[in-house]
Parts: structure tokens; C-alpha cells; sequence
């Protein structure tokens, strides 16, 4: 049901890519408006626990990242290949949101 955004709040996201989708339920653990935000992703194969930051700066907002993921079974032993593969995938996807955000003629 549609609401407010809190903590508790729960999404739900399809991952596409791999061999077939995967289902991940991601809920919110901290909701410090506007400041912070934080959640934890769960999948059969993975934990993945994220902080975003929000801060100012000459006008301008700021957004600082941090995740810890704990991959499960076999996944364990390929972790440092996951985490190096999951960030590459992270500053494509933060590099695509800045250049939409600053694209001239967006509306907001």
C-alpha cells in the first residue's frame, strides 16, 4: 500500500541480468530525513547493507555511499570478485543518475 517512507518500509525489486531474475525485498533500517537513509537488501543468495548520506555543499547536495555485502553459500568464496563487479556497477549507475540530474533542459 502506497504511504510515507519510514522505517520498515519495504520494496521489492527484480535483478535482470544474471541467467534468470532474481527477486530482492530491500527495507528501510534508518530514515533520518533529510540526512540519511539506510536499508538492507535480501536475497536467497545475498545480504547487502547500504548508508546513503545527504549533505550540503556550496548550494549544492551531496550524496556519500557505503555498502557491506555478505554473500551465502558458494557465493562466500567469490566474494571479492562480487564486491569488485558490484562496485564497477555502482559508479556506472551513480555516474548515469548525475549526468540525468544535471542534463540541461530535465525538468525537475
Amino acid at each position: 500500500m502506497p504511504g510515507a517512507i519510514g522505517v520498515g518500509t519495504e520494496f521489492q525489486a527484480t535483478m535482470r541480468g544474471a541467467r534468470h531474475p532474481a527477486r530482492v525485498t530491500m527495507t528501510s533500517t534508518k530514515f533520518s530525513q533529510p540526512l540519511s537513509l539506510a536499508s538492507v537488501s535480501r536475497m536467497r543468495e545475498w545480504t547487502l547493507r547500504a548508508r546513503r548520506i545527504f549533505s550540503t555543499e556550496g548550494g549544492q547536495t551531496r550524496l556519500a555511499w557505503s555498502w557491506t555485502l555478505h554473500p551465502r553459500g558458494f557465493l562466500r568464496c567469490i566474494a571479492p570478485a562480487i564486491r569488485a563487479m558490484g562496485k564497477r556497477q555502482e559508479q556506472i549507475n551513480w555516474v548515469g543518475l548525475k549526468d540525468y540530474l544535471e542534463r540541461p533542459g530535465r525538468e525537475p
